[in-house]
């Protein structure tokens, strides 16, 4: 999949992202903590929650694995990594579980490298 499957640069220079379809981003440089399969530990099938299925097997996937999908028309992107508007992106998977805990605020800056 190719940049501009998923984003459109507009005539200004804003990005959007504009693919309709949902899809998976993996990322694999951290696992999935193990506190995250811990309910699916109990079960004795596999689990499926919406698209994603998951593994019953103690020990947590190597990679962390989400769903997006877009619930508007398109999402502006910008440069630090925040979008608008918030609802019209639906998180599913290991992003969703995690929640906002990891987010720092738009204006965030790292003050510990002066």
């Amino acid at each position: 999949m190719r940049r501009g499957d998923l984003v459109e640069e507009a005539r200004n220079g804003f990005l959007f992202l504009t693919y309709s379809e949902p899809f998976f981003v993996i990322f694999h440089k951290e696992s999935e903590e193990l506190n995250y399969r811990k309910p699916l530990l109990n079960q004795k099938k596999s689990p499926r929650r919406g698209n994603l299925i998951f593994s019953t097997y103690g020990n947590p996937l190597p990679v962390q694995t989400s769903k997006f999908t877009l619930t508007g028309k398109a999402l502006r992107l910008f440069e630090d990594g925040s979008y608008f508007h918030p609802f019209d992106l639906y998180l599913d998977g290991y992003m969703a579980w995690e929640k906002i805990g990891d987010l720092m605020p738009y204006d965030y800056k790292d003050l510990s490298s002066q």
